[in-house]
């Protein structure tokens, strides 16, 4: 069962590797490429991004606490109430946490947690 329109997600029925009851039928998810998903990480270059070490984090508290939240929980369409739900949120970071200007210069193509050897495996790949 997945609450998605989007048909990025498709769940199928799929040949189990182990012994199943008919309860639990074995699956085969295909969440789709990361490109469907989201901008890669070397994308957000150049971008204005959040800066939560420097956010105020009461005012956060107190707007979130003050919000009306029925415009989501009322909501009978997912899609919709995630939507709503997002707005939301970035609304109240827009007026809380400050925006930084991540430039190429100062900053890697790849995540900090990715090792040298999976950078240069990554470069050959792109060749």
């Amino acid at each position: 069962l997945t609450y998605n329109d989007n048909k990025l997600c498709v769940v199928s029925k799929c040949e189990a590797i182990l012994l199943q009851d008919s309860h639990h039928p074995a699956l085969e998810i295909d969440i789709g490429s990361g490109d469907q998903l989201g901008p890669k990480y070397s994308e957000t270059n150049g971008k204005l991004l959040y800066n939560f070490k420097k956010a105020d984090f009461l005012k956060m508290s107190y707007i979130m606490q003050n919000c009306d939240w029925s415009e989501v929980t009322c909501q009978l369409d997912v899609d919709l109430a995630v939507a709503r739900f997002y707005d939301i949120i970035n609304d109240v970071f827009d007026r809380t946490v400050k925006k930084f200007n991540i430039k190429q210069s100062y900053r890697n193509k790849y995540p900090c947690y990715f090792t040298k050897d999976i950078q240069v495996l990554l470069k050959e790949k792109e060749k």
